[in-house]
């Protein structure tokens, strides 16, 4: 039987891995919105035919537009902070009736109280209990898959230095274990959860998957074993007082990522609330990494940072 799929903002980090993946399952029939059609052709050249240009300011025209196409699936991607259109999405949603809808919820467990207090968590929380009390009036069902860390992307977005002149960041002791899933395994999780959406386990419910549980020595260790002709400097810092920092420049009105960063380190490193104690691996189908796996990973940004192959 034939799901259709809708992916509505498909040119972040997490559309290529997810769209990848729906695409191996012949079942599925995917269509992708988006705002930025040409930026969105030029990624997917594949699907040009399936990509509609959509306005989601507008709740009438999202509501006919889910109706025309027919759609069983919502697969939110837009920014997490961008609170409002969430909202008319799951909205039509509703006013569709019988959809399910997986929604930007990918990241750390907002069920944690220090993660709550958190300023940049607040679109994400509104919009997590929003959807639930819709599905909980049956209104709407839907599936959040929390990932932790997008381990592949971390590494080489900023755990790993590109330059020898950028130092190693260790926060507190560095020994605390962190939950991290690589984005092949998020856009497995994805479609586990379109297929088995009607499962009671995966149905109306906050889904926590990771690859693996790490630790920031560990990764140290391995980039050192990986490129053992590099210097590797450490920075070390204490994530209390950096939270601290970055409440007292939100209190002073600086409310960039940049000012806020302090807090979820603390959260994560120091608060050691970036590892899920369970996860639905199991239900979604997902296996850990091995050691070995891991290595491979951490080998792959420690030798490109050199310009080893």
């Amino acid at each position: 039987m034939t799901v259709r799929v809708a992916v509505i903002g498909p040119n972040g980090t997490l559309g290529p891995p997810i769209i990848t993946r729906l695409l191996e399952e012949s079942s599925i029939d995917l269509t992708l919105l988006t705002r930025h059609a040409t930026k969105t052709a030029q990624q997917y050249p594949l699907l040009h035919d399936k990509i509609v240009v959509t306005d989601y300011s507008s709740n009438p025209q999202l509501t006919q537009l889910f109706r025309d196409h027919g759609f069983d699936v919502l697969v939110i991607l837009i920014n997490r902070h961008e609170l409002e259109p969430q909202l008319r999405l799951i909205d039509a949603a509703c006013a569709v009736g019988g959809l399910h809808v997986l929604p930007s919820s990918f990241g750390v467990n907002t069920a944690e109280l220090e993660v709550r207090r958190l300023p940049q968590m607040k679109e994400k929380i509104e919009m997590e209990q929003y959807l639930a009390a819709k599905a909980e009036k049956g209104e709407v069902s839907f599936t959040a898959v929390n990932t932790g860390l997008f381990f592949d992307w971390a590494l080489g977005s900023f755990m790993i230095p590109q330059s020898q002149n950028q130092p190693f960041m260790i926060a507190d002791a560095g020994t605390t274990r962190v939950s991290a899933t690589t984005l092949s395994d998020i856009g497995c999780a994805v479609a586990s959860a379109i297929l088995k959406r009607h499962d009671p386990q995966v149905r109306n419910k906050f889904l926590f998957v990771h690859s693996t549980v790490f630790t920031q020595r560990q990764i140290l260790a391995y980039a050192k074993e990986a490129a053992p002709e590099r210097e590797f400097k450490v920075f070390t810092i204490d994530t209390e007082a950096a939270a601290k920092q970055a409440w007292r420049q939100y209190e002073a009105g600086e409310r960039n990522m940049d000012s806020l960063r302090g807090m979820m380190l603390r959260t994560t490193f120091g608060l050691e609330l970036g590892m899920f104690s369970e996860v639905a691996n199991d239900v979604l189908g997902l296996k850990m990494l091995t050691e070995d796996e891991v290595k491979e990973l951490v080998a792959k940004y420690a030798r490109r940072s050199v310009g080893m192959a």
